[in-house]
C-alpha cells in the first residue's frame, strides 16, 4: 500500500467516555450508532444479553459492542461493578501511526472496526485490556497533549489485545480432536468459575474416563494440569500488569481462597505472588478507585476444579 493510500485511509480510536460503576441489572442500555462499547466486570459478575446472545461477564471474560445495539445486564452478583469504555473511530493518525499499522500486526482489528450492531465475546489474554483500562484512568492528570497521545496508544493497545484474543480463539478451533476442542473452549470460558472435570467432559461430549485418555494426547497435560496451568498464567499476567490484590486475583482466576492461591502459586512457580510481582517491578501507579471496595459478605469465589 502506498504512503498516499495509507494517509487517506488512516484512522485512530478516540475516547468518548470511561467509567466504573455498579450498573443496574435488568435495565436496557444503548451503544449508539458509530460508537463502540467495551464492557468488563471488574468485580462480581453478570450476564450481558445483546444481539440474540448471552455473555457471562466475569473475570477476564469481556464483550465489545458496536452500535447501534441495545443490551441488558442480568443476574448480577451483589458485588458487581462494571467498567464501560466508549470510543469512536476518527480520521487521522498520530505520529504516523493509526489503525492501518495496527491492522498489519493484528489483522482482526480492521474487521472488528467494520462491524455494526454486533456483540463480540473475548478473553483478555495476558490482562492486556485490563492493564490498558487502568492506565486510561490515570491519564486525567496529564497535560492535554501528553494525555491525548497516551490515550490513543492505550486504545490501540486495547484493540490489539482484543484482536490477539480472537485470533487465539480461532487457533483453538484448529485442535484436531473435536471433543478436546470443545473441552478447551469450555475451560477458557469458565476457568474463573468453580468447574470440575465432570463439567469439562460434559462440555466436550465425552465420558470423564475417555476425556482423560484423549486430552493429554492433544495438549501434553492432564485436564487438571491444564486448568491449573491456565489459572496460574492468568494470575501471572495480573501480577505483572496490574496492582490487583491477591484476594481479587484468586477470585478472578477461579481459585477458592487467597490462602490456597498463594500456596498453589508458590508450588507452581517457586515464588510467592508478592515475590513474583516484585520481580517485575511495576513502574505505573494505578488509580485504586478503579477497583471498588468489596461488599461485605460477597462470595469469595468457588472451589478450584475437583478431580
Amino acid at each position: 500500500m502506498s504512503e498516499t493510500a495509507r494517509s487517506a485511509l488512516q484512522r485512530i480510536p478516540s475516547l468518548v467516555s470511561l467509567s466504573t460503576l455498579a450498573m443496574a441489572s435488568d435495565f436496557s442500555y444503548e451503544c449508539p450508532s458509530g460508537m463502540f462499547s467495551l464492557l468488563c466486570a471488574v468485580t462480581g459478575s453478570c450476564s450481558l444479553a445483546a444481539a440474540d446472545r448471552s455473555i457471562h461477564l466475569v473475570g477476564s471474560r469481556m464483550a465489545l459492542l458496536s452500535g447501534s445495539i441495545s443490551y441488558r445486564l442480568k443476574d448480577a452478583s451483589p458485588d458487581l461493578a462494571v467498567t464501560r469504555l466508549d470510543f469512536s473511530i476518527s480520521c487521522g493518525g498520530i505520529c504516523g501511526y493509526g489503525l492501518v499499522q495496527l491492522g498489519e500486526i493484528f489483522p482482526e482489528t480492521l474487521s472488528l472496526m467494520e462491524t455494526h450492531g454486533a456483540c463480540v465475546e473475548f478473553e483478555d489474554a495476558g490482562s492486556v485490556v485490563l492493564s490498558a483500562l487502568q492506565n486510561l484512568h490515570s491519564f486525567a492528570s496529564f497535560p492535554p497533549e501528553q494525555r491525548n497521545l497516551q490515550t490513543i496508544l492505550a486504545l490501540c493497545t486495547i484493540l490489539g489485545g482484543i484482536s490477539a484474543s480472537l485470533e487465539g480463539q480461532a487457533g483453538r478451533q484448529r485442535c484436531q480432536n473435536p471433543h478436546v476442542r470443545k473441552a478447551l473452549d469450555y475451560i477458557e470460558a469458565n476457568y474463573m468459575c468453580g468447574i470440575s472435570t465432570e463439567d469439562i467432559a460434559r462440555a466436550g461430549g465425552v465420558h470423564v474416563g475417555h476425556l482423560h485418555r484423549i486430552f493429554p494426547a492433544e495438549t501434553g497435560m492432564t485436564v487438571g494440569e491444564y486448568l491449573t496451568h491456565l489459572r496460574i498464567e492468568k494470575a501471572k499476567s495480573l501480577l505483572m500488569h496490574t496492582d490487583v490484590s491477591n484476594a481479587a486475583i484468586a477470585t478472578r482466576t477461579g481459585i477458592s481462597s487467597q490462602q490456597y492461591f498463594c500456596r498453589l502459586f508458590k508450588k507452581e512457580t517457586g515464588m510467592s505472588p508478592q515475590e513474583y510481582r516484585k520481580s517485575y517491578a511495576l513502574t505505573c501507579k494505578y488509580d485504586p478507585a478503579f477497583y471498588p471496595a468489596p461488599i461485605p459478605g460477597a462470595d469469595p469465589g468457588k472451589e478450584a476444579a475437583r478431580e
